[in-house]
């Protein structure tokens, strides 16, 4: 959908930034149960439309965000008929982040800030209800947290000039 909406005329000629933030591919893990290795393609032919039409911006791909269906947040863990998606959230971002390390104009951002604890083993790691109250959207303190460090981030790119 984005694909399409990006060649028929919704990446006007007239807009013209220095960084494009891509966050997307989370809707097709937990909405349409699309594969790894699908929704790492649908996001770099994405960013490969975004970097074709604008030879001069650079993109920044957000790895999709940690997610999960258990009740109690834990994201190795299922919650009623659902299975757990964090394998492939990983998965995903590894790739993502490879593609950005070998393609010129492209980064890669990942935040761990919506964790309880983000050092603890697989099994015990957890979402941070109060930054993620539905385990899947941040509420406006995790928006504001991940804001913070997606400027800090922005900083670092334009000090760089890369």
């Amino acid at each position: 959908m984005l694909l399409w909406r990006l060649q028929n005329g919704e990446l006007s000629p007239r807009l013209n930034p220095s960084v494009f933030w891509v966050l997307v591919g989370t809707n097709d893990i937990g909405r349409t149960w699309c594969s790894a290795e699908f929704v790492v393609v649908g996001v770099i032919r994405n960013v490969e439309e975004i970097l074709l039409q604008k030879p001069k911006a650079k993109v920044v791909i957000n790895g999709i965000l940690p997610f999960t269906y258990n009740p109690d947040g834990y994201v190795a863990k299922g919650g009623g008929n659902f299975p757990s998606v964090w394998e492939d959230i990983q998965a995903i971002n590894s790739e993502l982040k490879a593609y950005a390390t070998h393609r010129d104009r492209v980064s890669f951002f990942e935040t761990k800030i919506f964790f309880q604890d983000p050092m603890v083993r697989l099994s015990q790691l957890q979402i941070d209800q109060e930054l993620m109250p539905d385990y899947v959207h941040p509420s406006p303190l995790g928006y504001r947290l991940w804001g913070e460090e997606i400027v800090q981030t922005l900083d670092v790119l334009f000090s760089k000039g890369n």
